[in-house]
């Protein structure tokens, strides 16, 4: 069994917050919560022992759905209640290896502001993303990623869902983006995944992993072949919750891959 439910340490009497008020940080092995507010801690967690191979050196992936945060490291995946840092699971992500994991979701419902009601009666009018409420959506999932593969797993177990072996994607960090059914001019009957790796993209059924297309981009034979996409609608999404690559740690990977290199020849 690949998920293994480990109780934390943390006090009974942690206190509650508003989910909207924290910012999660990753540094060093471990994983923060701070106030948004005023940077003061909420809680601490330690990666879960023995999951990662690579001492303090190793980079933490973050994704927040709900009140899941979602970190990924080391080949391994864990699921971290937002307001406490308790642990809800975990998963072992067998056959993936021990590096970098990039993490997201297909969590399509932006947030809006606390205040959007009282800044839209005073004129002013906040740009969100569209909304998704009441349409038909795929079941929750969470998509890791590392060394030329992709796993499904569900938001709220941490079960395998599904996985995909990129042909011809080596070692390379996949990159994902999803997009729900109905978008623009698309109508497919269900949630897609985007994953891009090495030279070819695909695009991916999101319930089940089944292929849609596939498509070569490049015929490059050198280089690091670290890919990056985009699309209108993610990229609105993004706009309103990050702008750096904490979900797909393609530079932390060149690095750290340089630095293991460095070792061995020493």
């Amino acid at each position: 069994m690949q998920q293994q439910p480990i109780s934390s340490k943390l006090p009974d009497s942690t206190p509650l917050v508003n989910p909207s008020d924290i910012l999660v940080c990753s540094t060093y092995s471990k994983i923060y919560a701070i106030s948004k507010r005023n940077g003061a801690r909420i809680w601490r967690q330690d990666f879960p022992s023995g999951f990662l191979g690579g001492g303090s050196s190793e980079v933490i992936s973050l994704y927040l759905t709900g009140n899941n945060v979602i970190a990924g490291a080391g080949g391994k995946i864990v699921c971290l209640n937002l307001i406490n840092g308790r642990t809800k699971w975990t998963n072992a992500m067998e056959g993936m290896g021990y590096h970098e994991v990039g993490v997201v979701g297909n969590d399509h419902t932006p947030m809006a502001p606390a205040d959007s009601a009282s800044s839209s009666s005073m004129g002013v009018h906040n740009e969100l993303p569209p909304s998704y409420v009441g349409q038909a959506q795929d079941p929750s999932l969470i998509f890791a990623c590392s060394r030329g593969k992709v796993l499904a797993l569900q938001t709220n177990t941490g079960q395998t869902a599904w996985r995909f072996n990129c042909p011809g994607g080596g070692y390379h960090m996949p990159a994902v983006l999803t997009e729900p059914r109905y978008h623009g001019t698309m109508q497919w009957p269900h949630d897609v995944v985007y994953v891009g790796c090495g030279q070819v993209v695909y695009c991916l059924q999101a319930h089940n992993g089944g292929v849609l297309w596939s498509s070569a981009i490049s015929n490059a034979i050198s280089g690091h072949g670290y890919m990056c996409m985009a699309t209108l609608f993610a990229s609105q999404v993004r706009s309103h919750c990050y702008t750096d690559n904490s979900t797909i740690p393609h530079q932390a990977c060149v690095d750290i891959e340089e630095r293991r290199r460095r070792r061995r020849r020493h």
